[in-house]
């Protein structure tokens, strides 16, 4: 599995349509020797509601996903019963047609995948959870900056390494093990992308955010990403299902 690309992005839901989406949840267990003919090892999706606007969150390994998005589109021309299943429920909930050439909307990479070498020596259960932010218009270029070594450089200096330590010590407190941000444009939008893998409970980790309050530098990214995306302090947990596992968190 080393060898697989980690690829996320978000699907904007028609108004009305999430529900269609959580009755036709599928495990990629149920169709595995599908995807696994399409080269995809791990098709995760999640139901992100903000403001009352739900998004579906995709988190797609592979080797190549554009490849195996191919397959797919090879697939639906063959009137495969999956694939033709799959299209028809993109089109209805997303307006989405996966043999159409955007469905993988382009992202731009913010950071490297970053592992924080969280210790699991109890064996806790490590989870993936993806979610989005939006970004307001005038905040996007304070976004990128936020993650611009030559930025953090002038602003830190000899001392760059050892903010970038405190930063990931916050994550390690948090049990997040595995980090990466993309930016997404989705029409006049922009949109920040997260990947986060949790060892430990989920719960634990949402927790420890709302209680560091007398952690400056938490306090102070958390009101840089509350200014950047118009969430409060509080929203700025997501509200998410998973179409996998069926678990919710508000």
């Amino acid at each position: 599995m080393d060898d697989q690309t980690i690829s996320v992005f978000m699907t904007p839901i028609l108004p009305g349509k999430a529900g269609l989406l959580r009755e036709s949840a599928f495990s990629i267990d149920d169709k595995a020797q599908f995807f696994s003919k399409l080269g995809i090892s791990k098709y995760h999706r999640w139901i992100q509601n903000i403001y009352n606007e739900h998004f579906l969150i995709h988190l797609v390994k592979s080797k190549d996903i554009n490849a195996a998005f191919n397959r797919l589109k090879e697939e639906i021309s063959k009137n495969d019963n999956i694939a033709k299943e799959l299209r028809k429920l993109y089109l209805e909930c997303l307006e989405v047609d996966l043999l159409g050439p955007h469905f993988i909307p382009k992202t731009k990479e913010l950071t490297k995948l970053i592992s924080m070498g969280v210790e699991n020596e109890n064996g806790a259960m490590v989870k993936e959870y993806c979610f989005v932010y939006p970004i307001l218009p005038p905040k996007k270029q304070k976004m990128i900056d936020l993650y611009d070594d030559e930025k953090l450089i002038k602003k830190y200096g000899d001392m760059l390494d050892d903010y970038k330590e405190q930063v990931n010590n916050i994550y390690r407190f948090r049990g997040v093990s595995k980090n990466q941000l993309w930016i997404q444009e989705t029409g006049s939008r922009s949109f920040l992308v997260i990947y986060q893998e949790i060892t430990g409970p989920v719960t634990d980790a949402r927790d420890k955010y709302l209680n560091v309050r007398d952690n400056e530098l938490a306090m102070f990214l958390a009101q840089e990403f509350s200014e950047i995306t118009g969430l409060s302090f509080e929203e700025l947990l997501p509200n998410l299902e998973s179409l996998i596992d069926f678990e919710v968190l508000r």
